[in-house]
């Protein structure tokens, strides 16, 4: 995320390299012992802050061969303005150090929350992916993806849309009028957020719509604020970072109108219709769509309404099913695991997870993968 500079900015502009930021210097060790020479524990200890003792120990225990040793981090290494470098660092000390790719010797970043990656990465909720790793960019991945969710051929567009960061840009400059924010605090958590993201936020011309079970910074910009279930207050799944894939049933109501973000989400794309939204050359080739809502399209489409109301656990509630009649999770948990089965992102049957504390994918035969691109781990 950096500086949160947008890329015609003159500071960003002139950094090296701005014009490919994916350009690399090769380098070989005796060029890296000597950019390194000059930090001498000293240096180090003055620069950081940390006792030459500590320092030294550290050392010693990254320097044994026969001790295994993991790294971890969360998001303020990743997201911080020199992020990028520090992750560098990091993998760069288990490379030099052999300490990688077995198990108990690997750095290991811990993705922020809610759920990064099981319920963003995974599932493709970013501007240019699709499930399973697959991107709006790559026209066969389009059409898979097409087919899956049974829509018309180019409904999904080629061109990704704005990003985390651009979103907060596009509000500023007007482009962007209509925000729906769930899982998310994006005025404390957003960078720049003086200069880009409070304007957009303020201008009376935009609606801003936060999903939220608490008062947040972002829910005192927000427009309309929508009351939304915890975890405990309905069913769902979770992925995290070891790619386990466990889900758990609704144990409790949530108090008055709050609602889940799925059932807001199902909701509203009952009030839209595809003529509204989807180009008329769309429709005018695939006339059987036409007058039809999103929720149909989406959710009536023989896919996610498969499974029965009577297939969800009667020893729990489960209120979203209810309301609309079949086994949302279910349903919409199958649907998605069809991206990844036979493209090593497999996934076990939904109701294996209810069985299991969870399963890292890909799941094949009902077995989870411990590790993956190991001989004899990874199927």
């Amino acid at each position: 995320i950096g500086y949160g500079l947008r890329p015609d900015d003159p500071r960003e502009v002139k950094a090296r390299k701005a014009a490919d930021v994916t350009a690399t210097t090769p380098i070989d060790f005796a060029a890296f012992a000597a950019f390194v020479k000059d930090y001498t524990l000293e240096k180090v200890s003055a620069l950081t802050g940390v006792e030459t003792g500590f320092l030294e120990q550290l050392a010693e225990l990254y320097a044994d061969p026969k001790r295994k040793v993991m790294s971890l981090w969360t998001m303020g290494f990743n997201q911080h303005v020199r992020g990028v470098w520090a992750n560098q660092m990091v993998y760069n000390l288990h490379l030099l150090t052999g300490k990688i790719s077995e198990p108990g010797n690997s750095p290991f970043s811990l993705t922020g929350q809610p759920s990064a990656c099981g319920t963003a990465r995974e599932v493709g909720t970013f501007a240019h992916r699709l499930p399973a790793d697959m991107t709006v960019t790559n026209p066969e991945h389009r059409k898979h993806a097409e087919e899956i969710w049974r829509v018309p051929h180019g409904i999904i567009p080629e061109k990704p849309g704005y990003h985390a960061v651009e979103q907060d840009r596009m509000l500023k400059d007007g482009k962007l009028n209509f925000y729906w924010i769930q899982v998310n605090n994006n005025l404390q958590a957003s960078p720049n957020n003086t200069n880009e993201a409070y304007p957009g936020y303020r201008n009376p011309d935009n609606f801003i719509v936060v999903s939220d079970a608490y008062p947040t910074v972002t829910t005192l910009a927000a427009d309309l604020i929508l009351p939304a279930a915890m975890w405990v207050e309905k069913e769902g799944a979770y992925g995290n970072a070891e790619r386990r894939t466990h889900v758990w049933h609704q144990l409790v109501n949530a108090p008055g109108e709050a609602r889940s973000d799925l059932w807001q989400l199902m909701e509203f794309s009952k009030r839209f219709t595809t003529d509204e939204v989807w180009p008329a050359e769309i429709l005018d080739a695939n006339p059987n769509y036409k007058g039809k809502t999103l929720f149909d399209v989406l959710y009536r489409n023989g896919n996610v309404d498969k499974f029965a109301l009577s297939e969800t656990d009667s020893e729990y509630e489960n209120q979203e099913s209810k309301d609309f009649g079949f086994y949302v999770h279910k349903g919409l948990f199958e649907e998605y695991a069809t991206f990844g089965r036979d493209h090593g992102h497999d996934l076990g049957p939904y109701d294996l997870y209810h069985q299991v504390r969870g399963l890292r994918w890909p799941v094949v035969d009902g077995k989870e993968t411990l590790w993956r691109y190991r001989e004899g781990f990874d199927p």
